[in-house]
């Protein structure tokens, strides 16, 4: 009896769906571009935090007249700084055509305290590593600083027909180069002993069409009695050391002032008896 032929059955095979590959891309190109915009967030986020962060502004050095700009960061919220105070290149050029007409300090920098009599050289060297604010500012706001006044002053530019732009002092300096020298070291020294809202009325002077000799008396009398004020108001305020130096500097200008010797016997400080 002849055998029955096997049945054959056919393997079927699992054959892949195009739409699950199709599928499958998407997910991953999804993934990518959530990732991609993840990054994008974080990146403006971390900026945004950054320039909040970031505090810049100027400073002034009242004795040598350069400028210098600044920054660092510090937390918006609670002020922390987070990183230390970096220095750049100065932002404001000042002409050296007008600083080189200021004093410059005939000694090293020395200790404001010592006991070295006074002198303009001395009052100079003790400040000679000051600097002072001109501004700064923040993501919120930007604030001038007491120097800022003088900055401006000396930035101050006039136009010449014909020809580029040029530093109003430097044509005013070599106009009246004897007015110029006594003018701008008691401009230094104003700037030094941190009277800047003084400063612009002794610009005013040299609005006034004068001789060399009144303009130079005329300067005499404003230095002496600006600084007679400032002298009173800082021993009113028991602010001895203050007074002392305002009038100190006042009596370079007017020997003979009455009030700034008085000032200077108050403000002196006690001697101590002999035993």
């Amino acid at each position: 009896m002849p055998h029955p032929t096997p049945l054959l059955i056919p393997k079927i095979c699992a054959v892949s769906r195009p739409e699950s590959s199709i599928q499958l891309k998407g997910q991953r190109v999804s993934h990518l571009v959530k990732g991609l915009i993840g990054l994008f967030c974080l990146i403006i986020l971390g900026s945004a935090y950054y320039w909040a962060c970031r505090v810049q502004g100027v400073e002034f050095n009242p004795v040598t007249w350069q400028t210098r700009g600044f920054y660092f960061l510090a937390d918006p919220l609670t002020n922390y700084q987070i990183r230390g105070v970096v220095h750049s290149a100065p932002p404001i050029s000042i002409s050296s055509d007008v600083t080189k007409l200021i004093a410059t300090p005939k000694s090293p920098p020395v200790d404001s305290e010592s006991a070295e009599p006074f002198s303009i050289n001395r009052l100079l060297s003790a400040n000679y590593n000051r600097w002072d604010l001109v501004e700064i500012s923040d993501y919120r706001r930007t604030s001038s600083g007491p120097a800022q006044v003088l900055a401006l002053l000396l930035m101050q530019r006039q136009r010449r027909t014909g020809g580029a732009p040029v530093e109003h002092w430097n044509a005013w300096s070599a106009q009246h180069p004897k007015k110029a020298a006594v003018f701008w070291p008691a401009v230094q020294q104003l700037a030094v002993l941190q009277v800047y809202s003084d400063i612009p009325a002794l610009f005013e002077l040299t609005l006034v069409e004068t001789t060399e000799s009144e303009f130079r008396q005329a300067l005499s009398d404003h230095m002496a009695t600006v600084l007679a004020g400032r002298a009173q108001a800082s021993l009113d305020q028991q602010d001895r050391a203050a007074s002392l130096n305002f009038a100190l500097v006042g009596l370079t200008y007017s020997a003979e002032h009455q009030q700034l010797l008085e000032i200077v016997e108050a403000a002196q400080p006690a001697r101590p008896l002999n035993q």
